[in-house]
């Protein structure tokens, strides 16, 4: 490889992380623009299949930090969310284990990776263990005891053997950098555990990484080029993975040989940028740059052959009154003299700030 070649593949590395940047900033930034003592901003998703919960990143408190929010039971209607716990940085990734009960948030700010062992949101104040030496953290993956970490600057997938104990400056004990692996921008983790397969979503697609053998060079989701991939969430009953592309404002789903593209119905600015599925429920939950997160059920089935898919119902913050049936994201809101929505429309799930937790 020549001079030349090799200083406009790093020109090219630093751009693609700077976009990364600008992309997060410019949602985070709209998020605190608009943050008020009571407001709700989800831009990262995560579930727990054994514990029914859905975990939430939102724009903290007074334009402060970040909040992690937990809706146990998010699929009931009616259900409320429960603890918070406040962050002072940037979340810029999140993802949680339930093998191992661990919740791991990527923090832009601290440029580490904060691990929850044995998470619960009713007494966890701290975190058990803080994990540095990263330049920008997003993804994050715990597989029978390795831990994986994406970084988008330069563009490399950090994987530490000794993922339940690592914590402090380690060094991994493995670095794939963007040269052989395409790494660009990396931002969001999945694993298919039965064909060990390892999806990393990069600014142009999906790479398919073996488990085993995670040096090997990686496949390809076919994407459609230039596909900016973002959240990544991966179904072990259906054994598919579900693609967020806020740019075309839909989603994908991959079920290793197929792939579809679904187009999220009234959806505007960068929707879906995340994604969480819940296997036993077969439901599909979508946040962006919008004050709700989207529901949709079934998330596979007949349904999924739609290439064009309504949200459901919605889950927001809310402290004042509002229609049961909400409008698209910044779909404006109807006239007070048209006719009020069908009661079989989308709900909401509301919650008021007046109330105590759970």
């Amino acid at each position: 490889m020549t001079r030349s070649t090799k200083r406009m593949r790093l020109q090219a590395t630093k751009f693609s992380a700077l976009l990364l940047l600008l992309t997060l900033a410019a949602a985070l930034s709209a998020a605190l623009a608009r943050a008020q003592p009571s407001s709700f901003q989800p831009m990262l998703l995560a579930f727990d299949p054994k514990g029914d919960r859905l975990f939430a990143a939102t724009a903290g408190e007074a334009r402060r930090g970040s909040q992690l929010l937990v809706f146990p039971q998010p699929g009931r209607k009616g259900s409320r969310p429960g603890a918070t716990l406040d962050l002072a940085g940037i979340v810029s990734g999140l993802s949680y284990d339930p093998e191992s009960k661990t919740l791991f948030i990527a923090d832009a700010t601290d440029h580490a990776v904060l691990i929850f062992d044995q998470f619960d949101p009713r007494s966890a104040t701290r975190a058990s263990r803080v994990l540095k030496r990263f330049n920008f953290p997003t993804g994050v993956y715990a597989d029978r005891g390795r831990l994986f970490v994406a970084d988008a600057h330069p563009g490399a997938l950090l994987i530490f053997e000794k993922g339940m104990e690592v914590e402090g400056q380690r060094r991994p004990d493995q670095t794939i950098g963007p040269e052989k692996s395409g790494l660009n921008g990396p931002f969001s983790i999945a694993a298919d555990l039965d064909r060990r397969r390892l999806y990393v979503s990069n600014f142009n697609g999906v790479l398919i990484f073996n488990l085993d053998n995670p040096a090997a060079p990686p496949d390809r989701v076919p994407l459609p080029k230039g596909t900016l991939a973002r959240g990544l969430a991966f179904d072990p009953r259906s054994k598919r993975l579900y693609i967020a592309a806020p740019m075309t404002r839909s989603y994908f789903v991959y079920d290793g040989e197929r792939l579809e593209q679904v187009r999220v119905q009234g959806a505007s600015s960068s929707f879906p940028f995340s994604v969480a599925v819940d296997p036993e429920g077969n439901r599909l939950y979508l946040a962006g740059m919008a004050a709700e997160i989207g529901v949709i059920e079934p998330a596979s089935g007949g349904s999924t052959e739609q290439k064009e898919r309504a949200i459901d119902r919605w889950i927001r913050w809310e402290g004042e009154p509002r229609e049961e049936n909400p409008p698209s994201p910044h779909e404006p809101a109807p006239s007070p003299h048209e006719p009020a929505p069908s009661p079989e429309g989308p709900s909401t799930i509301r919650w008021d700030p007046r109330s105590p937790f759970d």
